[in-house]
């Protein structure tokens, strides 16, 4: 009786979850139209000054959803965003730290 081997395909780099764009899921895709409601509010509040460009109002909508996106885009080789690292940053700095030292001679 001859035995055979089942071979397995074992999936590299598969998303647990649901991505329109690489590194772009639904939740970076709410900030960012938050983002585009903050810019068209700005660019409302705007077009009430007469001495403001049309160019500057434009501005004031491009910034704030380019800003989000880069914000929450996720870098494809570490998978991280500057999002998550601003958050995980202020959470360390919020911890006691231990500094371990000695008193004296360094030798």
């Amino acid at each position: 009786m001859d035995r055979e081997e089942s071979k397995y395909l074992i999936p590299v780099n598969v998303s647990t979850r649901f991505e329109i764009i690489e590194g772009i899921g639904m939740y970076e895709i709410k900030i960012i139209f938050i983002a585009t409601i903050v810019g068209l509010a700005i660019y409302k509040i705007l077009g009430f000054f007469p001495v403001i460009s049309s160019m500057v109002q434009a501005f004031a909508i491009i910034i704030p959803i380019a800003g989000a996106f880069l914000m929450v885009k996720k870098e494809p080789s570490t998978g991280l965003s500057i999002l998550y690292f601003l958050k995980s940053r202020r959470e360390y700095m919020k911890n006691q730290k231990l500094y371990l030292y000695r008193q004296g001679d360094l030798y």
